[in-house]
This record gives C-alpha cells, structure tokens and sequence, in this order.
C-alpha cells in the first residue's frame, strides 16, 4: 500500500514556479530519485527546463507524462502491440466474420471488402477494449448492467463483441504480440509493480482508473500536487482526485469584465489584440484555441501587427510536404487520372524532380489542364485526342512528363507486398525530397527534419507489423497505411525567433500550465469547451455512467477545474463569438453559465445583448474607375472582329485576354462548357458545306448527315467512351440537331444553298481609321437564287435572340459590332451583291430554334465601321475606360479584376 498525501499549493499564480519551488524544499538533494508526472507533453518540457536551470545542481529527477506513468510503474516484459498492430488485428478479425454479425456491430450492412467502414469499426471495437480493459471490466459485467436489460439486441452485440474479443486476443497471441491495456491489466493482478518507487503527481487530479489503480498497490510513496487551495479541499477526494458532483455544483468565479462577447471571429481577432495589447510580447502573453479553426485568421491577424503566432502544439503531419506528396502519390497510383497526375505534378518536389528528368523541361501542368477542360477524359492511358498541330505539340509534352512520371514510380509501382513498397517509398523520398538542403543546426528547418523522422519511424512501425496481421494487395494500400497512421502526428513548431515578438497559442488542456501571465482564450463555446463527446454506438453515455466509466460529467468537472485555475492564477479574458467560423450561430460554453441562481440571469443578459453590431446603411458603391494596363503592349495590327465586344463591355478584359493572352487554366471541369457545346455543334455542322447537302431539302438524309457528323466531331473531341454527363451532353447536341433540321429543310425551300462554312477572308481588312485591320471567320454563308449573300453566325444560347438587339440598345450605343464588321470583311466575296446578316438559333426546344435575319444591317456598317475606328484610337492611346456598367462579370473572380466586386456569374448556358 503506497504511502499517499495530498499537497495544496492554491491557484493563485503560475503553477510550474510553485511545483518548483515545492519539489527543492520538500525533496531537495534527493529529488533525484523521484518520478514526476505531468498532464501533457509540453508541461513535462516546461518543468524539466525550470528543473535544468536549478543553481544548487542537484540531479534531474525523472519526469514524464501522466499517460506514460502507468507503464512506467509496471513490470512489462515482451513485446506491446502497437496502436496501428492493434487496430490491422482487429480489421482482421472483422473481415473473418460474417456479414450479419457486422451489420449488428455496424448497425449498417458493411461488406467484409469495404475497407473505409472496417477500418472505423476496428478503430471503435479497439477503443472499447480499452476503455473496459483499463476499468477491470468484460463483457460479463457490460451484459449484467440494467441499461442492456431492456434492450436484446443491444445485449446481442455486446455477446458478439465478446466472441470478437476472444479471437482479436487469440490472433495478436498467434502473432507474438499482446496488447497493452492486457498487459497492464495482467501485470497489476499480478501484483508485478515497481518496488520503493516514489511518485510525484502535478495536477493529475482527473480519475484514470487503471492508473489509479497501479498508484493504490505501489509499496512506495505517492505525493499528489493539487492546483488549489486548502479551504477547496472538500472539492477531491482524499487522493487528491476531482469529485465530480462536488465540481458540478459550484459555481464558476469569472468577473463579467473577463468576458467579452463579440460578433464573428473577425471582431474576435480584436478582441485578441486588443486584450494583449497591455501586455509585452515575448513570452508573457498566450492565446487559448478552443477551435483551431480560427487558427489562420488570428495567425493573419498577429502578422499583421508584426508579431507571430506560433502553434505551440506543432503544425499536423499530414499537412507536412512530405506526406502532401505520399497522399498525392498514393492518389495517382489508385486513380491514375488526369486530376491525380496533375495534382501530383503540382506538388514543387514533384515538380522539379519531374523537370530534371526532363532535360529541364517544365512540367506540363498547364497542358494537362487544357486537355482535360478540352476532352474531358478520365484515363491517360488511351491515345491523346486532338489532331491539329498545337494539339500534337501539347500531347507531345504531355506523353513526355507522363512517362517519366511512371519512371520514377515505376519502383512503387512493380513492388510486390508491404517490405518493397517501403523500401520503394523510402527510395522515393530520398529522390524527390530536396534532403540534401536541411541543415540540423538551423532552427527554421528543425519541423521537416522531424517530419522526416516521425514518417521514418512509420515506416518502420509498418514494416514490423507481423505479416500475419497485415494488410493491403497493391502499393497504394500501404501508402494509404502510412498516411491513415500519421493522422495523429504532430511536429513541433520552429523556435521562436529572438528578436521578433512571439505568442504561443495553446490547446485548451495545456493552458493551465503554461507560465504566462496574461491570457485570452478563444472561441469558448459550447461543443468546444467542454469537447462534445464523441458519437459511440457500442458505449454511450448512458452505459458508461453504469459502468463507472469516464463520461461527459466527468469532462466537465475537469473543465471546471482547469478554467478555474485559469481566472484566479492570472489575468484571463474569455472571448466568445456569437457567429462560428461558418456563420453560424454559436452558444456560450456551459462552463461561463455555470453561476449562482443570482449570477446567472446577469450572465444570460451579458451573452444575449452583447457583441450585437447596429446595422447601418451599405454605402453606395463608388463609380468604377478606369483601370490601368497591367504592362505596356506593343499596339496591335489586327484583331478579330469579336474582340470589339469584349472593349465595349470590359476594357480591362481585353487588355488581358486579347493584348496579353491571359487564360484562365483550370482542372475543375467535368462537363461540357458553353463554348465546347457550341464547338461541338458547329464542327457537326459545317458538314452542311458538302455539294451534296448544301441544298438538300431532304430531312432524313441531312438529320443522318448532321447526326454522323456530330458523332464523329464527338468521338474526336471526347474519345469513344465519354463521362456520362459529355454523354448526355451529346445527346442534348443531338436533340438540338434535330430540332434544327425542319428549319434547315424550309431555309433551302425558300430559295437559300450554303455557299461557305467557317469562311476566312484571305487577310486581314483595313479599317477606315488606317491603324488597325479586322480579321474572323464566319460561321456560314449562304447565297439565295436572286445572288443575295447572308453570313451567319451560329448561337447555341438557351434563348433565342435578335441580333440587331444583341448589337445595339434602344438607344442606338453599340454592344457588339461583329455582324456588321463581317459585311466589310467579306466585300470582296460579295462584288456587288446584296448582303445581310443573322443568327442561326440552336436552342433545346422549337420556340429557340430557328434563323433570325437582320435584312437592314446594311444600313448599320458604315456606322459600325466608325465605330471600330474609334475603339481603334482608344486602344491606340493607351487608356483603358471603366468598364460598361451592365455588364454582369463571367465568374467573380472576372467581377473582382474588373471592379465588380465578387460578383456571382450569370452567364448563359452557350453563349460564346
């Protein structure tokens, strides 16, 4: 029976000085020979730092976490299985049983191939034999509890869960392994303790019970260090422990002026500054994160005022360029897509390993995108589509960068089992990532140094899972492996630099060991302060109150405690926002509601009036302003007479688009945009401009050209097996075609023969101006009997328009001068006949279909021409006018650069 006693050292100023101060009065020359366990990896740094710097140089005691305490207490000889051992044993053993046993553990149908839904079932059957295991509880005393009595199903999973039990323990056995939780069990009913061992407890007052346990049979002396003051004695029991209900039922003392209610976490960031303001920087102020989420957004905010936030918990492995680049392998190897390799190219690692085995070659990236966003293709492994020579060109880089991409995965790709496709992934790394640059003894490169380290110690976890309980077929099962075992890592952040003012942000449970003086804390809202807990089918909070299992209650009182600590050991404010980080409507944390009956209702009214914003009136939005060209540009020669459009609506868009050829480069397409749909339908249909069909009145024989046409165009642009929505998307072409036809047949019977398709004039045209020429290519021509010429302009819009209203208001301003400007161009085509021009509707349904003449535009070109030259000398002069105001932006980020705000797009569905 070890010899306990409980020490109150209050809770009025910082706790790692007082521990200090305790452990050299009252241990002194002989605190050497203690173990000193903390709540968390950084408490324990932070004590041996203040232990290091001891002038009398007494020896350093031994000092560990509490989690780490247990087994440090125990005797445990062999081999522990390891979290990631434990969890394949347990895949293991769910994949051996049979479907309606995983449905009753699942409460769903869960296939024994369904890799995702087993591995969150182990995870969860895993964590239950933890927590019972670590209670000294089984499945006999979960059956025996009154909340099963009235429930046989729920009494049938957990007899089903014992069986599971039986085989995870029989299979870790037959693998050499045991699990922990067993051992520690095991060890401590077997009496197997450390003797004489003399312990130090710092403010591990939250019950653990097998840790508790181990502590109630050691033949040594416990010392428990409890964060308060003796007259709050009555608050834990005689080891220095929480009681709950006693904690549950007091109050908790904050002062109102200590907490700030505000709007959004914009107004909190303010609230963050402004409260440590009063403070110096260096090392005397810290930000409690109850939500990481507003992470970024205060890190933003802290830059801004040149101070640095630095994340005192690390930044997460995952998020590490390492295992960026192991995701985005694994990503290609499992779906060699055209968006998995474009992703994996992007990666910079990737990028410049890719370019040197290119000869210096850039990686195609921008390539790969207009492919994808002209083809829409799935699978890089058939024949590129596209035939004209900068098509071939740019498939020629593409094939290029594909096949030293499978040169340099071709080791993870022929590997065979798990030991080869660690060893390839090792070699990957070594390759890619530029190692060679990391200097140990430079600070800033300390995290990927431990990145490093933490992923080779992966790799090495995995190579040593016994082969009888491991898993995976193909390579991109292990790399998966590796990145579903480093969800949980962390790497320590950078030093703080000396000279640049630095605060620690800090996760909720570390706050109260943490030295500095002055704190705010975040987002203290309920669901974060106290953590929900998490959703557990197979021990609920109901069945975990029964089994005296650590529950919800529990949690709070512990919360209770540490927020406690926090208002009367220094100054804290506590900042809640009343809209999340999403806009939604928050709730203050129960813990700053927990008040008298006489405090609460001020407290209730302090969160429903404050952080309110009085709404004001939106101001009106400024006159756009003529925005500057990006560079000069050498004054064009020509230009195609469908720019002019783009001048009149947004001079700032021509100047990208058309003076400095700016595209928009993108991956995100997954179907036909407007401009591929009209494309489609207009290569289709320049079949009309064969001698045979160009005066064919025969329905069925031109719907069956148009349809072979377009089904041919379709094959070339999207290949023979397309997305199931381009295919659709065809088939709505098809439609259109159809609908089209009848007008097709009555435009012929009236008179009219096609005479060109996609016609270019031989060069470009001068304008009257002299400074410019025009240039294009028209859709159609056709010629009528008498000798009258039409040029025609395709439309695939969704609605039908008239193209003298597409071209000029009601009140004569000019909005597109493409038609009147294909008159001029084609003059030498005409000689002296008559010309108009129109639009060929191609809409989804007979209303929108049709031609639409414009017999009077005659009338319009010279006007047009005038026009043309006018825009001519505004680009000629160097001054971009403001852009037109009715003029509703593409996308919001065309919105943003034209002065448009973040506008939402409302473009129509093909229009060009």
């Amino acid at each position: 029976m070890a010899r306990r006693a409980v020490h109150f050292l209050g809770w009025d100023g910082a706790p790692i000085p007082r521990v200090v101060d305790w452990l050299r009065e009252t241990l002194g020359a002989e605190l050497h020979e203690w173990t000193i366990a903390l709540p968390g990896g950084r408490a324990v740094r932070t004590l041996r730092r203040a232990l290091a710097a001891d002038p009398t140089g007494a020896g350093a005691p031994e000092v560990l976490t509490g989690g780490a305490l247990t087994d440090r207490l125990l005797d445990l000889p062999g081999e522990a299985a390891s979290r990631l051992a434990r969890t394949l044993c347990w895949e293991q053993v769910l994949r051996g049983a049979r479907p309606a046993d995983l449905r009753l553990l699942a409460g769903i149908a869960v296939e024994g191939d369904d890799d995702g839904r087993l591995r969150g079932l182990a995870g969860q059957l895993r964590q239950a034999h933890a927590d019972l295991v670590g209670a000294g509880l089984g499945v006999e005393q979960v059956l025996a509890c009154e909340v099963l009595a009235a429930r046989p199903r729920e009494r049938e999973r957990w007899q089903l869960f014992g069986r599971l039990q039986g085989d995870y323990r029989s299979l870790l056995a037959e693998a050499g392994l045991e699990d922990p939780h067993d051992r520690r069990r095991e060890a401590l009913d077997e009496g197997r303790l450390r003797t004489g061992a003399q312990v130090v407890l710092v403010d591990l007052a939250e019950p653990q019970p097998l840790r508790d346990a181990v502590l109630e049979k050691l033949d040594g002396t416990v010392h428990h260090l409890v964060l308060a003051p003796l007259d709050e004695a009555h608050l834990f029991d005689g080891d220095g422990r929480l009681l709950r209900d006693a904690w549950l039922e007091r109050p908790l003392q904050i002062a109102l002026d200590d907490w700030q209610v505000v709007a959004d976490p914009a107004a909190q960031c303010e609230a963050v500054l402004a409260g440590l303001a009063e403070a110096s920087l260096d090392g005397e102020t810290a930000v409690g994160l109850a939500d990481p989420r507003v992470l970024p957004e205060l890190t933003e905010a802290f830059a801004r005022q040149g101070v640095t936030l630095r994340d005192g918990s690390g930044a997460p492995l995952q998020k590490t360029p390492e295992l960026r680049l192991l995701r985005l392998v694994a990503s290609a190897l499992r779906e060699p897509t055209p968006r998995s390799f474009a992703d994996l190219w992007r990666h910079p690692w990737f990028e410049a390993a890719l370019a040197r085995a290119m000869g210096g070659e850039p990686a195609p990236i921008g390539d790969l995108d207009a492919y994808v966003t002209a083809h829409l293709v799935d699978d890089l492994r058939e024949e590129l589509l596209g035939t004209r020579r900068r098509e071939t060109e740019r498939n020629a880089r593409i094939q290029r960068a594909l096949e030293q991409t499978e040169a340099l995965l071709t080791p993870l790709l022929r590997a065979k089992g798990r030991i080869e496709t660690l060893e390839a992934l090792r070699a990957l790394i070594a390759e890619v990532a530029p190692v060679a640059e990391l200097d140990s003894n430079d600070p800033a490169h300390q995290p990927r140094i431990e990145a490093l380290r933490q992923l080779a110690r992966i790799l090495d976890e995995l190579a040593a899972v016994p082969q009888l309980i491991a898993s995976g077929r193909q390579p991109a099962d292990h790399l998966e492996r590796v990145l579903q075992v480093a969800e949980d890592a962390r790497v320590p952040p950078p030093p703080p630099q000396p000279n640049a003012p630095t605060v620690e942000a800090l996760g909720w449970l570390e706050l109260a060991m943490d030295p500095a003086p002055r704190l705010v804390v975040t987002s203290v809202l309920e669901g974060l302060v106290p953590a929900a807990a998490a959703l557990d089918s197979l021990l609920p909070a109901a069945l975990r109150r029964d089994l005296g299992l650590p529950s919800e209650e529990d949690r709070l009182a512990r919360d209770l405690h540490l927020a406690q600590v926090l208002c009367a050991s220094r100054r804290t404010t506590w900042v809640t926002p009343r809209l999340g980080p999403g806009g939604d409507p928050t709730l203050p944390s129960r813990l700053l509601l927990r008040a008298s009956a006489a405090e609460t209702a001020a407290r209730v009214r302090h969160w429903t009036e404050g952080g309110r914003r009085v709404p004001v009136a939106s101001p009106a939005r400024p006159p756009l302003e003529p925005p500057a060209r990006l560079r000069p540009v050498e004054p064009l020669q020509s230009l195609p007479v469908t720019a002019f459009r783009r001048w009149l609506q947004a001079p700032f868009l021509f100047h990208t688009t058309i003076e400095l050829d700016l595209r928009a480069c993108t991956d995100d397409a997954r179907e036909i945009d407007a401009a591929g749909f009209g494309t489609l339908l207009h290569g289709a249909l320049e079949v009309l401009g064969e001698k045979d069909l160009c005066s064919c009145a025969d329905p069925e024989v031109l719907r069956q050209a148009l349809a072979d046409a377009l089904s041919d165009q379709a094959r070339r642009t999207y290949g023979s097996n397309p997305r199931p929505a381009v295919a659709l998307q065809i088939e709505q072409a098809h439609r259109r075609l159809e609908l089209f036809v009848p007008e097709q047949v009555q435009r012929v019977q009236a008179g009219w023969r096609v005479r060109e398709v996609e016609w270019r004039a031989p060069e470009p045209v001068q304008l009257p101006c002299g400074t410019l020429a025009i240039r294009g290519s028209i859709d159609r021509i056709d010629e009528h009997e008498d000798g009258r010429l039409c040029l025609l302009d395709y439309k695939s819009s969704s609605k039908r328009k008239k193209p003298e209203r597409a071209h000029r208001t009601k009140e004569g301003t000019w909005m597109d001068l493409q038609l009147p400007l294909y008159v001029h161009l084609a003059r030498a085509l005409a000689g002296d006949a008559p010309v108009h021009g129109g639009y060929v509707a191609l809409g989804p349904d007979d209303s929108n279909t049709g031609f639409e003449d414009w017999f009077d535009l005659r009338d319009h070109v010279q006007e047009a021409l005038d026009e043309a030259s006018r825009i001519a000398e505004q680009i000629r002069s160097g001054t971009l006018p403001p852009t037109e105001a009715r003029y509703r932006p593409f996308d919001p980020f065309e919105g943003y650069l034209v002065g448009h705000g973040l506008d939402l797009a409302e473009s129509e569905e093909g229009e060009e």
